[in-house]
């Protein structure tokens, strides 16, 4: 493996013992924070929302928010509006019901 990514055997354990970074324990926390925050407003709040809940406590730009919400699956569920579909009060003349509910037939293709 370390012949494939050109690097030394004693480079690649030194990078895997590694302490994680400042960065990526600051994200954790912006994460845990972004997580808390949309499961309060019950996965309603987008990233500004979720931003300006956020930039008080952590003071990160909402590019940060966006890419840890992409990054970890944090989305928003936007309610669809109601549409009326169907207009029962209306004028217009009503088909006559030819088949009387009678759906029994004999041959295909009979009704």
């Amino acid at each position: 493996m370390c012949s494939l990514f050109e690097t030394s055997r004693s480079g690649y354990y030194n990078w895997r013992e590694q302490p994680p970074s400042k960065r990526h324990k600051k994200d954790a926390e912006i994460l845990k924070a972004i997580q808390q925050s949309h499961t309060k407003s019950r996965k309603i709040y987008g990233v500004r929302k979720i931003h300006a809940d956020i930039k008080e406590r952590f003071g990160c730009g909402i590019n940060r928010v966006h890419q840890l919400m992409k990054a970890h699956g944090v989305r928003s569920i936007r309610p669809r509006k109601y549409k009326a579909t169907t207009n029962s009060k209306h004028n217009l003349p009503v088909a006559d019901n030819l088949l009387q509910q009678n759906f029994n037939v004999s041959n295909p293709k009979e009704v």
